[in-house]
């Protein structure tokens, strides 16, 4: 039985769970066409959000992150602990920042840059502060940027993957 790979990512209005809350989550899942979606679009969302993350969870065998195992799943566990949901720690994970920046000399690890290094077809793409802080007011049509923008992150990570799979040494939880 093949196992289930999936690009992940989410969007926050802070990097800190104690003040900021999630916007959304994406998965990205190889051999599927469609990036699955979860949003938040208020406070009273988060906790039905979170619950829906977890149950695609335990359906990943591997997950990949951009910087997922020092921020998206930390966030994701001190969410879930303020709700008493399961933790999202103990994933089989690629971190794919940390392995591009141990195997690569390259101008930048960001997730950009190693995009562009690698001419990849799918590029991140900026959100102005602005739209952020739109986004975490309620303005709908911001909130919706912010999610297209995760959505666009998990193509560009699936392809920064799959071009860089031959880099992966290991893969821990």
């Amino acid at each position: 039985m093949p196992l289930n790979i999936a690009c992940f990512d989410i969007e926050s209005t802070s990097l800190n769970a104690s003040f900021g809350r999630l916007l959304c989550a994406c998965f990205k899942f190889q051999g599927e066409e469609d990036v699955r979606t979860y949003t938040a679009f208020k406070l009273k969302d988060e906790e039905k959000c979170l619950r829906k993350i977890r149950e695609v969870w335990d359906d990943v065998d591997i997950l990949a992150t951009w910087y997922g195992k020092r921020f998206d799943v930390r966030f994701l566990d001190a969410k879930a602990t303020r709700y008493g949901i399961a933790p999202f720690f103990g994933k089989m994970h690629i971190d794919m920042k940390f392995t591009h920046a141990h195997r690569c000399a390259t101008a930048g690890h960001s997730l950009e840059a190693v995009s562009e290094d690698l001419r990849t077809k799918n590029r991140k793409y900026d959100v102005p502060r602005e739209m952020w802080q739109a986004a975490a007011d309620g303005d709908r049509s911001a909130f919706q940027q912010i999610v297209q923008h995760c959505q666009q992150d998990v193509l560009v990570l699936e392809e920064v993957l799959d071009r860089t799979k031959q880099l992966l040494v290991h893969i821990t939880r």
